[in-house]
């Protein structure tokens, strides 16, 4: 999208439009890399144009970027996410930093030999599902797979913040000890029932043989 400013000419007093020339949305200028959107933030959030933010820890513009006139921090209408472009001045900067930052992500996860193992395991079950898995499926099942493997580990091989790892991880855990205390409180009822009925068959079987039911409820 091309960005405009109105500037005063001074030999005739009237405002006149200045271009300021291509500003591009983040996940837009990832395309041109041939990135998706998550990937474009990690590069950038390398680079250090982008940081997380928030709860959710989604990566924004920083405003030191912004005010180093490397882009700009939308807020659209009521009802839309905002969202980043970047300026000429921003996307140069980019891509004059691009190779490098690839290759420190990719240098972060290759010196872990277990992060390069979870991601293939990732990769090769990803392969066989009938849809593209979402980011918190992809943080659970890893969490699952690999629970020793620490959370920025875990948000270097998927490209996103650590912030968001740990919100994902920690919904997983709660969801887990809800579903482990529903199921004692389903079992426990059942368990007493089958006590109470296995009591009442060796009872019944004590009483055909001619035992002592005294001796019979010591054994229990």
């Amino acid at each position: 999208m091309e960005y405009t400013t109105e500037v005063l000419n001074r030999a005739t007093g009237d405002l006149e439009l200045k271009s300021l020339g291509d500003w591009v949305p983040v996940t837009e200028f990832g395309e041109r890399f041939g990135v998706d959107a998550r990937r474009v933030r990690a590069i950038l959030h390398e680079i250090g144009l982008l940081q997380p933010e928030g709860h959710h820890g989604r990566y924004r513009l920083t405003h030191e970027a912004v005010g180093q006139g490397y882009g700009k921090r939308v807020r659209p209408k009521k009802g839309k996410y905002p969202f980043d472009v970047l300026s000429p001045a921003g996307q140069a900067y980019a891509a004059a930093n691009w190779d490098r930052a690839v290759r420190q992500l990719e240098d972060a996860v290759g010196r872990c030999e277990k992060s390069t193992r979870a991601r293939a395991a990732l990769d090769s079950f990803a392969l066989h599902r009938s849809r593209p898995m979402t980011t918190q499926e992809e943080v659970r099942w890893l969490c699952h797979h690999y629970p020793s493997l620490p959370k920025r580990r875990i948000a270097a091989i998927l490209g996103i913040s650590e912030q968001l790892v740990g919100r994902y991880a920690n919904q997983r855990e709660r969801q887990l000890a809800e579903q482990a205390t529903r199921r004692r409180i389903h079992l426990k009822p059942i368990d007493e029932a089958r006590i109470r009925l296995l009591r009442g068959q060796i009872y019944s079987g004590v009483c055909a043989s001619g035992i002592d039911k005294a001796a019979s409820t010591d054994c229990l």
